[in-house]
């Protein structure tokens, strides 16, 4: 997981005693999001607890954070910079993930090299890109951890439930921004799949929607492990839904490869 500051264009640069008690404020904010999980707001991080946390000199952490972003208070501006990391790095587990990920997928190609794959029909190279993707996205979820990606979705749904002219423009595109990059981060990933297995994507899409329909699907299933009880059911109940949706994406979104060195064609 990356364990930067919030990427945004008013975001200071560090070095400066100042930048730097801010800096640790903020990774001590994140620590604690960590720490309490599912039902956690932004209020529930004071900034106080982070300064604490931090061990960073607390008057000049304040003026710091008076004079960064446009909120009313130090608070707010600390929680805004918070909710903007939620919203843009604590998704699909960041490029230490797709790391994680592409080491994973090597035992997938050396299962099913290219000569066992020339002689399979498109039904079953299919359901092998299916089970690789599926897979693959679970290992991805047990990489982010639960209450990291809870926690996004919490801060998510109480920026959304809010009026559309009371929302941070830097939120809205924190969101956006977080969306976009953690789609964009596993196109490699799919397309070294679907080359290998002679699949390509349908004229009608691009990767990058296959990426994003991936990606609402597996937060949309965080959300539901999240919602649906107190109690979190095992993560292999809780993802069959997820598994057997990745296989109606595959099919919806790719096709035979008809330049694949051994293609295989539905009759």
């Amino acid at each position: 997981m990356s364990e930067q500051a919030v990427s945004h264009e008013e975001q200071p640069v560090s070095g400066s005693p100042r930048e730097n008690a801010m800096q640790a404020t903020l990774q001590a904010g994140k620590e604690l999001l960590r720490e309490r999980g599912p039902a956690i707001t932004l209020t529930n991080v004071p900034l106080e607890e982070a300064i604490n946390l931090a061990g960073s000199p607390r008057a000049s952490v304040y003026r710091a954070w008076q004079g960064y972003g446009e909120g009313d208070s130090a608070r707010d501006n600390f929680h805004e910079a918070l909710a903007c990391y939620l919203l843009e790095e604590e998704l699909a587990g960041g490029p230490t993930a797709v790391l994680f990920l592409e080491q994973q997928l090597e035992a997938f190609v050396e299962a099913y090299p290219a000569e066992r794959l020339a002689s399979l029909p498109v039904e079953e190279r299919q359901e092998l890109l299916r089970m690789t993707i599926a897979s693959l996205g679970v290992l991805a979820v047990q990489t982010t951890g639960s209450k990291s990606w809870h926690a996004r979705i919490a801060v998510a749904a109480a920026i959304a439930s809010q009026p559309e002219d009371q929302i941070s423009p830097r939120l809205k595109e924190a969101y956006l921004r977080g969306e976009r990059e953690a789609s964009e981060r596993y196109l490699p990933l799919y397309q070294k799949m679907a080359s290998h297995f002679g699949m390509r994507i349908k004229a009608k899409y691009t990767l990058n929607h296959f990426a994003s329909a991936v990606l609402g699907l597996a937060e949309g299933t965080r959300a539901r492990e999240l919602y649906l009880s107190s109690h979190v059911p095992p993560l292999d109940e809780t993802w069959g839904l997820f598994n057997t949706s990745v296989l109606g994406l595959v099919r919806e979104y790719f096709e035979a490869d008809p330049e694949h060195p051994h293609p295989t064609f539905l009759a």
